[in-house]
């Protein structure tokens, strides 16, 4: 078993109301500024399927492993898939439920990699509104949220090993609480991926 790693545009307008009076008993005119026609947001290009959307390239100082082992280039690389990710969605009308999931994914990934559990959360959830099959529904960030549930009980600093129980007790509830019958598939080729994951075999898969 695995386990992930812990670690606006805003637009303001202000209008001006312009206002003065005379040293007569009249008032003098009221003078105002009309706040500018707003601009309409440009119209988003629909895409039907992952191969539409642009690709996405990243330079890289090194060997991969090397980066893994660097926060810094690892904090400037998310910063950077962040940022192309959010660009996505801004630009495209993503038609494809599976890849607007993963593009929900990534976001909600990059948010638990900065502790940003509450965003996570939410882009979870849009994923999980994306599924149309039972078991996907049931199994859809299972482990990502009891991952998340597991650091609201564990004190922060804790050993990893305590970590790492309180993360299975948490993960083994929340699986046996769903209907075997409906997710065993799932069940069955996660525990087989499962049995051949280790931290080498994940370095030399990226």
């Amino acid at each position: 078993m695995f386990h992930l790693s812990r670690s606006a545009l805003a637009i303001v307008l202000f209008a001006l109301l312009l206002a003065g009076c005379g040293g007569s008993s009249q008032n003098a005119p009221v003078a105002t500024v009309e706040a500018p026609p707003a601009v309409p947001a440009p119209e988003k290009i629909a895409i039907n399927s992952l191969d539409d959307l642009p690709v996405h390239t990243y330079p890289l100082q090194g060997t991969v492993s090397e980066m893994l082992d660097n926060p810094e280039a690892l904090a400037t690389l998310r910063a950077a898939l962040q940022a192309d990710i959010e660009s996505d969605l801004d630009t495209y009308l993503i038609e494809d439920a599976k890849t607007l999931q993963g593009k929900y994914q990534g976001l909600a990934t990059l948010a638990m990699a900065r502790d940003d559990d509450d965003t996570a959360l939410e882009y979870l959830d849009k994923g999980l509104a994306l599924e149309d099959k039972e078991a996907a529904r049931l199994m859809n960030g299972l482990v990502s949220r009891s991952y998340i549930a597991t650091k609201g009980k564990v004190a922060a600093g804790a050993p990893a090993e305590e970590f790492a129980g309180a993360f299975r007790a948490e993960l083994k509830t929340a699986l046996f609480a769903l209907p075997y019958d409906v997710i065993q598939d799932d069940i069955k080729s996660g525990k087989a991926r499962a049995e051949f994951l280790s931290e080498n075999l994940l370095r030399g898969a990226v």
